[in-house]
């Protein structure tokens, strides 16, 4: 029992981690998109 909680602690903490790293990275790209497209409007 008491390792099967350690596991499952260990597996939310690893996809919370993997979550936060994709979320960056969409965070990123369309930080990236409005950049380019306030560049572009703006010469």
């Amino acid at each position: 029992m008491h390792s099967f909680h350690a596991s499952y602690e260990w597996f939310s903490r690893r996809w919370r981690i993997e979550r936060l790293n994709t979320l960056y990275k969409k965070g990123c790209l369309i930080h990236q998109v409005l950049d380019y497209r306030l560049y572009t409007q703006g010469h």
